[in-house]
């Protein structure tokens, strides 16, 4: 009988020590795998690209003035389903406007980047783009983001010529993303 006792107290002991081991991971509660948390880290990761590469084109503005005033464009684009629409895709290097309408089915991501990869070679990891790449560099995108169908918002930058894709994507569906390669040129050209 005592030895009955002493095992039941015994792996009470142990259960309760399992129990108060600091763990408070519950089926309802969100882990580092949940959907929404990768979500918003890729989300704050590209922010941050962003406000660095936004801090490098405003140090460039600063050291060579002509640099961020060569151009100053405005492009209007309509995200449709499964497209993107600029009213013109003549860009000078420059200060550029993008007024984004979105007239699609629902929400969606929006996103600059710089590379010189073609749109279908655009890496992503887990439905978002991988940032480790170098050939990728994220640019812009909504301060509001997922814009709400029928919303608008305006990007503006500061471009230096080279290579860039515009893409728009329902939320954690950037493999069926609508892109359009922008190419922006010297001033002159």
């Amino acid at each position: 009988m005592k030895a009955h006792i002493l095992s039941t107290l015994m792996i009470s002991s142990i259960l309760l020590l399992a129990g108060c081991s600091g763990s408070n991971n519950s089926p309802n509660q969100p882990t580092a795998n949940t959907p929404e948390i990768l979500h918003k880290s890729s989300a704050e990761t590209v922010a941050k690209e962003i406000q660095v590469a936004s801090q490098e084109e405003n140090k460039l503005a600063i050291q060579n003035p002509t640099h961020a005033t060569e151009s100053n464009a405005n492009v209007k684009v309509r995200l449709e389903p499964g497209e993107i629409i600029l009213d013109h895709s003549d860009i000078e290097a420059g200060t550029i406007s993008f007024n984004i309408e979105n007239e699609s089915t629902g929400p969606q991501e929006v996103l600059l980047i710089k590379t010189d990869l073609p749109r279908d070679r655009i890496p992503t990891i887990n439905g978002e783009i991988d940032l480790s790449s170098s050939a990728v560099k994220p640019i812009a995108q909504l301060a509001n983001s997922p814009m709400p169908r029928y919303g608008s918002e305006i990007i503006t930058r500061a471009l230096e010529p080279g290579n860039y894709v515009l893409m728009a994507y329902t939320p954690f569906e950037i493999e069926a993303a609508a892109t359009t390669e922008i190419t922006l040129q010297s001033s002159g050209f």
